[in-house]
């Protein structure tokens, strides 16, 4: 079985200001290099949108999927010249609470 590598990189949580347990930020910029040498550009998350504007996408801790890394809900996104913005929502179990905090 293959070992997933990790990259440890700081990350900074901006929860929104009327403090409803809503998180808006990026989730990805354009025109940077990633260690796979990939370079994110516009339009690249236009069917990402559609899927988070429809079904909503689950917020995951250190892309873990798994019920114990689950965060909450992206429950709207648009590109803009930055990147991917998005919005999600924290749900109210002590362990996504405890990183909202």
């Amino acid at each position: 079985m293959p070992v997933m590598e990790r990259l440890i990189v700081p990350i900074e949580w901006k929860a929104t200001a009327d403090d409803s347990g809503a998180l808006d930020g990026y989730a990805s910029t354009f025109g940077n290099v990633d260690l796979g040498l990939d370079v994110v550009i516009e339009g690249a998350f236009l069917k990402t949108i559609a899927n988070i504007k429809k079904n909503g996408v689950p917020l995951l801790a250190d892309h873990v999927a798994s019920t114990a890394s689950l965060l909450g809900t992206v429950t709207d996104g648009a590109e803009d010249r930055k990147g991917l913005r998005i919005r999600a929502q924290f749900s109210s179990a002590p362990s996504a609470q405890d990183v909202r905090i």
